[in-house]
């Protein structure tokens, strides 16, 4: 993989934000009733199979309070702008990243989690490290700490005003962005921040 490449993959990785918002709404919970329906449908034995006078109802044969509705699809929209330059002796990038976030939930976000992908480089504690010691590959976790990679100097703005940071209680790759500003459905921000990377050895 030429170098070019890489440099791209790993800056589209580098703020990947989660495509989906967590909703604070609760998923509709069957009813009694529907839950032995669903034990009663599922538990057939060969000497107990459905009969054409035993046939399961569709939801158009459901009375109206016990029909379920799917949630209606969404997918959050955003789009980048990146500027970067390379140092190919240190082999560092440092740069700045615009991002346009619509939120095309049904939901108001106080939040948004942001990916930092070369933070799963940084040491033999992340899950990536630990997803290849369970593929059976050891190199990175005995890999010298100049083959490590990471991601800092950020300094995240929503509209252009100071946004707090807070890590992921588990993973390093992960953030969480307070916003200013509650973002309503259909609303959308700019989000920006400096960085600095260091790239990882290709593993």
């Amino acid at each position: 993989m030429n170098v070019l490449k890489r440099i791209g993959i790993l800056l589209l990785a580098a703020f990947s934000a989660q495509l989906s918002a967590r909703s604070q709404a609760s998923t509709p919970s069957l009813s009694a009733a529907q839950e032995r329906f669903a034990a009663d449908s599922l538990q057939l034995t060969p000497q107990r199979k459905l009969t054409p006078q035993r046939q399961l109802p569709t939801q158009r044969q459901l009375p109206p309070q016990r029909q379920l509705t799917a949630p209606k699809y969404w997918q959050q929209e955003l789009n980048y702008t990146i500027d970067v330059s390379l140092n190919n002796t240190e082999h560092t990038l440092d740069g700045f990243v615009k991002i346009l976030y619509k939120n095309c939930s049904p939901d108001t976000l106080s939040f948004i989690w942001i990916h930092l992908w070369p933070n799963a480089y940084k040491n033999d504690q992340t899950a990536f490290s630990e997803q290849l010691l369970d593929n059976g590959r050891t190199d990175f976790y005995f890999s010298d700490k100049d083959k490590k990679g990471y991601i800092n100097h950020l300094d995240f703005r929503v509209d252009g005003i100071l946004a707090k940071m807070e890590d992921h209680p588990r993973y390093i790759d992960i953030i969480k962005i307070i916003l200013p500003r509650p973002l309503l459905p259909g609303a959308q921000i700019t989000i920006t921040t400096p960085f600095h990377e260091q790239l990882p050895f290709l593993f």
